[in-house]
């Protein structure tokens, strides 16, 4: 695995690094995996209060379903910042990702990804956020395919 970080301007910043990933498993019956990783992002202020983060990327996680050894994931995401004052932030994010697994089962996933947030900085160390998420996942086994609505209210904390 090998990349370059860089600032493109004082306003602009990203990275890029790409590999060839092996994974041996120890269970001689799972299928190995050799390919090509990537993971590039761009990070871009607009102003002081508005910034975008773009992201794309190509790994291997384990399986979470019996009779597959592996899967890729290849995907992006998109995040919007919007600062309206010092202590509250709205963000939105799209984000797509294609699953392939190997093994016996030759499973497809296409999953996409929306969300909307409020952040409100209490103090530097305590934040709240209420937002929403929407999840669409197609599936070629359509049991597995789902569409999924969250509504949340968080409370995060930073020693």
């Amino acid at each position: 695995f090998g990349g370059v970080a860089w600032e493109v301007t004082e306003k602009t910043k990203g990275t890029i690094k790409g590999g060839y990933g092996i994974n041996n498993f120890k269970d001689p019956s799972l299928e190995k995996f050799r390919g090509y990783l990537m993971e590039a992002n761009i990070d871009y202020n607009i102003t002081t209060r508005h910034s975008l983060k773009l992201k794309a990327t190509r790994e291997t996680n384990e399986t979470n379903m019996y009779g597959t050894d592996f899967f890729v994931t290849t995907g992006f995401s998109l995040e919007y910042f919007h600062r309206f004052t010092g202590k509250i932030t709205a963000r939105s994010n799209i984000s797509y990702g294609m699953d392939s697994y190997h093994g016996l089962y030759e499973r497809k996933d296409d999953t996409w990804n929306f969300g909307l947030g409020l952040v409100y900085s209490i103090q530097k160390w305590l934040k709240t956020e209420a937002g929403y998420y929407y999840t669409n996942r197609t599936s070629n086994f359509d049991y597995l395919g789902y569409k999924n609505n969250l509504f949340n209210i968080r409370v995060t904390t930073t020693l």
